[in-house]
């Protein structure tokens, strides 16, 4: 068990939405729904391609590598 220090206002803000849960519960809850925020987030964002189009992507970068020239 560990003691944590908060500001009077924040205190006032998780009590006000605790309910009957005990404040170590409430905090878990809130880090839970933080992370599966963030997730769903980053799927959003960067979502997995199809197979298809991960093909494309990579003739397309090909295509590319075989056009570059290098300048010396």
């Amino acid at each position: 068990m560990k003691t944590l220090m908060i500001e009077d206002r924040v205190y006032r803000k998780l009590r006000a939405v605790k309910g009957t849960r005990s404040f170590s519960k409430l905090l878990d809850a809130l880090v839970e729904e933080s992370r599966s925020i963030k997730k769903a987030k980053l799927r959003r964002a960067f979502g997995t391609l199809s197979k298809e189009k991960a093909e494309d992507i990579g003739y397309a970068i090909n295509e590319i590598r075989k056009n570059f020239k290098v300048r010396v």
